[in-house]
């Protein structure tokens, strides 16, 4: 007997399109996706990745760029707090611009005068400073305390006496007026 068909017969190689050999009669096999030759997706693919990569490497350079200055952004203030404390009065002159104002931003500053503690307030709620101690600082936040001073020529200024906790908030004692120097 001779076949009808003999290309029925001949062996065939199984693609991942084409799995004759491995399918059962009722799956049907996938036909291959038809493409105009040009490769126009192919290439629109390997555009879109690209600009992708050349982008994620625009932001990584960014990024390096950044922490290099806020290093430098660090090193700075951390030299001004280092520097001896001046007098609120050179302060006030540095902002008239009879000096360097950057001179006086972040430095210590020495004043006298009156605190007025019953004028006192909270700002907040806030996030505890880097250097509190987390047992202490809960898990609530805090506050910032400000209290206003009276300068011993007439002019006021607010005093950061620190932050405290939430917890701690409704504990904070008015202590009388009092005068200091330091």
């Amino acid at each position: 007997l001779a076949p009808r068909n003999p290309s029925l017969y001949a062996r065939q190689r199984p693609s991942r399109l084409n799995h004759r050999w491995f399918s059962d009669s009722k799956t049907t096999t996938a036909k291959p996706t038809k493409t105009d030759g040009s490769g126009r997706s192919r290439a629109m693919g390997s555009l879109v990745f690209l600009s992708l990569a050349g982008f994620t490497g625009f932001l990584g350079y960014w990024q390096l760029k950044r922490r290099q200055w806020k290093v430098d952004l660090i090193e700075e203030r951390t030299k001004q707090l280092n520097k001896d404390p001046i007098s609120i009065q050179d302060v006030f002159r540095m902002q008239d611009g009879l000096d360097d104002e950057n001179d006086a931003n972040f430095r210590r500053v020495k004043v006298t005068g009156k605190l007025y503690y019953s004028r006192e307030m909270i700002v907040g709620p806030r996030s505890a400073p880097a250097d509190t101690d987390p047992k202490y600082a809960g898990d609530r936040g805090g506050f910032y305390l400000l209290t206003p001073m009276e300068l011993t020529n007439g002019e006021f200024i607010l005093v950061n006496r620190g932050w405290v906790r939430a917890a701690d908030k409704d504990k904070l004692c008015v202590e009388p007026d009092q005068t200091y120097d330091g």
